[in-house]
């Protein structure tokens, strides 16, 4: 009874008066709470659950599904599209359908939906980070960048295309 008499929890960050005792408990409103959680946030939405989400849908279930129906670049196109238009502004249509088609095409090429997601992560984050830059380092990281995708690029373009062992190969080549 004595224990539960003294016991003081907090779940709130508290702000102290000089001597040591209790000033007043913060909230989320107060700007003393810590850092502001904008910038976390986009890490998380942006940068990691978007484009897993994204990837799943448009290349997982959306260009796999139409894959087994239609021509491989008919597919690539069509989900690129719809992912492109999911994007919003007229400008982010364009880019994002670009982005689509590569993505697109990287699935089909790999059968990996990983490689699909890991490149749409890294994408997501370099726009997050790289305008904060300094000129020399974003021309820096993007050189960087292009030269690894050119290398990415030429290695997934001789990677032999999968095939499950009772389908037969198509004629639609990508």
């Amino acid at each position: 009874d004595s224990f539960a008499r003294y016991l003081h929890c907090h779940f709130s960050r508290i702000e102290y008066t000089q001597a040591g005792g209790e000033k007043r408990h913060l909230t989320l409103a107060d700007t003393a709470w810590g850092p502001e959680p904008e910038p976390l946030m986009q890490l998380l939405c942006v940068g990691i659950i978007g484009p897993i989400a994204e990837e799943v849908l448009f290349r997982g279930l959306m260009l796999g599904g139409l894959s087994k129906t239609c021509n491989k670049w008919l597919a690539i196109f069509a989900s690129a599209i719809v992912f492109g238009m999911v994007h919003g502004h007229p400008i982010g249509i364009i880019y994002a359908s670009c982005l689509g088609i590569l993505l697109g095409w990287i699935y089909i090429k790999t059968g990996s939906l990983l490689s699909v997601i890991l490149f749409h992560i890294v994408y997501n984050l370099m726009s997050l980070y790289i305008p904060e830059m300094s000129p020399v380092v974003f021309l820096t990281i993007t050189a960087a960048s292009f030269v690894v995708f050119v290398i990415c690029i030429v290695f997934i373009a001789r990677l032999p295309k999968p095939t499950p062992k009772n389908e037969k190969k198509d004629d639609d080549e990508v």
